[in-house]
């Protein structure tokens, strides 16, 4: 994974900078291609804003988080877009076994009626 971080209105540690590359890192091993995630980390007045920007193949995710602590935020945004990731994932085995679409349940419930 391809991981890049910005920081703005704030210096840049080696600390920081390595527990992001981490907490984002180990995402990888939820997706299948290749991906790029770009990470911003913000010092917003007396709140830190992690915003993370995950790319892999089609899929696009986006997560946001604030706390008053960065690595808090780090750590709320890797699981946010982990359970986003999931969840896509969740959806797309569905779609592949067949299940029924929402309109088709519906449908069906109505004619049992």
């Amino acid at each position: 994974m391809n991981i890049t971080t910005t920081f703005r209105q704030m210096d840049c540690t080696d600390a920081v900078r390595s527990y992001a590359e981490t907490k984002i890192g180990k995402l990888d091993k939820f997706l299948r291609q290749a991906s790029r995630a770009d990470v911003t980390l913000t010092v917003d007045g007396n709140e830190h804003v992690a915003e993370v920007h995950l790319k892999c193949g089609p899929l696009h995710l986006h997560g946001s988080e604030r706390s008053a602590d960065m690595y808090a935020s780090l750590d709320l945004v890797a699981d946010k877009l982990e359970r986003q990731i999931r969840s896509v994932h969740r959806h797309r085995v569905s779609r592949r076994r067949g299940s029924m679409k929402t309109h088709d349940f519906a449908a069906a419930i109505d004619r049992h009626r």
